[in-house]
């Protein structure tokens, strides 16, 4: 690997991580400042999106609101890059407690990545739910 494209993994990492300390941490401005304005979350399985800065970081506050995380993992990490575009794949579980009852899951998070103005920016992102035992 070249020295630049270290580089930009480099930066795509810290994105990544960044983005996880945000919402962990609920600093809703410090999530903003990683999405491109334009942002699109596909939901998981492609039955619907949001689009827009606010309405993405706006779910993951309604999240927070009504949720509490126990725990929370990410290992795994992949990054590869084209020029300006980035894709980063992660593998995360987590467990918590929304309405009284404890939920766990697990699946991959995949994020594509913009460089804009120089800085490397979240510009879509799914969840993927692991994948089904092979019967």
């Amino acid at each position: 690997m070249q020295r630049q494209e270290r580089a930009e993994v480099a930066q795509i990492r810290d994105v990544v991580s960044r983005l996880t300390v945000a919402w962990r941490e609920q600093r809703w401005g410090d999530m903003t400042d990683l999405l491109h304005e334009e942002v699109v979350f596909e939901n998981p399985g492609f039955n619907g999106r949001l689009e827009g800065r606010a309405a993405c970081v706006d779910s993951y506050r309604q999240f927070m609101s009504a949720a509490r995380v126990l725990d929370y993992i990410e290992h795994g990490l992949a990054i590869d890059t084209w020029g300006t575009t980035a894709v980063a794949r992660t593998h995360w579980e987590m467990a918590w407690e929304q309405d009284g009852q404890s939920q766990r899951e697990s699946g991959h998070d995949v994020l594509v990545l913009t460089q804009k103005g120089g800085r490397w920016m979240v510009a879509w992102r799914t969840l993927v739910p692991p994948a089904e035992p092979a019967s």
